[in-house]
């Protein structure tokens, strides 16, 4: 698990103006492990998604990147 923010703490420290990509899994009902489709509603897979971006965009602030 990473510390995120004490990592774009590091981040801002080092004056570091790159892009930064992160990359998140979520349970797809069956699309993470292969299948074709999710088995899962839609909606609760972009909710999951609009909450991690969220608590991302608050971290960025906290640690003065955004």
């Amino acid at each position: 698990m990473v510390d995120f923010k004490r990592f774009l703490a590091l981040v801002r420290a080092a004056d570091f103006t790159g892009p930064i990509q992160l990359h998140f899994e979520y349970p797809l009902g069956g699309a993470d492990k292969g299948n074709k489709t999710i088995t899962i509603p839609k909606a609760q897979v972009s909710e999951a998604m609009r909450k991690d971006l969220k608590t991302l965009r608050g971290w960025l602030r906290e640690a003065g990147l955004s």
